[in-house]
């Protein structure tokens, strides 16, 4: 059982959220809900699963535990883009050519990345696509997880994630960026695609105090660096290798996605390894979280009488977080 670490994602969620609403009310930007009634029905449902008995039926409670994390990683994703906001709306200055110069430093041209990855348009669709995973992956690692008795190492996997969430956009405050494609591509826009368009857009009106609302479901991501993709994909392999199914597909969509995160996300090469640092650290945070508290063991613990998990890691247990 891993209440500790229930608790301690549920008061995370709710003091970043405060936080974020409370950095935007400062900035004069409200923030409004399109999609209330469906916001409504998750916030009863999680409350239900965080309200859950031990004595009610194992799939019973194994549902209510999916319904909740669902919850709380869309929470902890809308937080997090809505703290970027209040972060980049209180900062000045940009800091891209700090970040060419290590890319610089570490052998890594960015422009000749991306120019390379357009003259094969295999690559370009292949970016997208390894891209676009980021959004897919949770919502295959998290059901499967709970629905093969590993619910302790599904919390353990959110309670890094949020972790990282919350450290990104704390040294995005510190380095803000416009991203890669304004540095080198300014005068090819066309080529960016709608996204680097719009998120250009909020940067530009957060920064010139122009921006009045925002809804909840139509943020933008703003942060470079550190890469939040880079450290989610890192995340995503690291949370499904108890799992020997799903390692081998989680690696390679994931290390495609940390690739892509470059040419295609506009990411300096330093927000990739920045992100993946940050991304063990807030393993590391896990860990020792965990040992303070005494919550769940790295080896997944069992929750609420479960019976053992079948063994689906070929008798791997969880990556060691210590």
């Amino acid at each position: 059982m891993v209440e500790q670490t229930r608790r301690m994602l549920w008061a995370g969620v709710l003091a970043c959220t405060a936080v974020a609403w409370l950095g935007c009310w400062r900035l004069g930007i409200g923030v409004g809900l399109s999609s209330a009634p469906i916001a409504l029905s998750m916030i009863s449902l999680a409350g239900l699963a965080y309200l859950r008995k031990p004595t009610w039926a194992l799939w019973v409670r194994r549902l209510l535990d999916l319904l909740e994390l669902l919850f709380l990683l869309a929470a902890v994703g809308y937080s997090g883009a809505l703290l970027s906001y209040a972060a980049m709306g209180s900062t000045s200055g940009y800091t891209d050519d700090l970040l060419v110069r290590l890319d610089a430093m570490l052998g890594f041209d960015w422009l000749k990345i991306r120019l390379a990855a357009e003259q094969h348009g295999w690559m370009m669709e292949l970016g997208r696509a390894a891209y676009a995973s980021f959004f897919l992956s949770p919502l295959i690692l998290l059901p499967a997880l709970v629905l093969t008795g590993r619910s302790s190492d599904a919390y353990r996997f959110l309670l890094a994630y949020a972790l990282a969430v919350l450290l990104t956009n704390l040294l995005f405050a510190a380095f803000p960026a416009e991203s890669a494609f304004q540095h080198f591509m300014p005068d090819r826009r066309h080529a960016w695609g709608d996204g680097p368009l719009r998120y250009l857009e909020a940067i530009h009106q957060l920064r010139a105090g122009t921006m009045a609302h925002v809804h909840i479901d139509r943020l933008q991501g703003i942060v470079t660096f550190p890469s939040f993709h880079a450290s989610a994909a890192f995340l995503f392999i690291w949370g499904a290798w108890p799992l020997r199914p799903l390692r081998a597909p989680m690696f390679a969509i994931n290390s495609a996605m940390l690739v892509s995160a470059t040419f295609f996300g506009g990411h300096y090469v330093v927000d990739i390894l920045g992100g993946v640092a940050l991304a063990w650290f807030s393993i590391q945070l896990v860990a020792i979280i965990e040992r303070r508290i005494g919550a769940a063991t790295p080896a997944a613990s069992l929750a609420d009488g479960e019976s053992a998990p079948a063994d689906v890691s070929g008798g791997a247990t969880a990556p060691a977080v210590r």
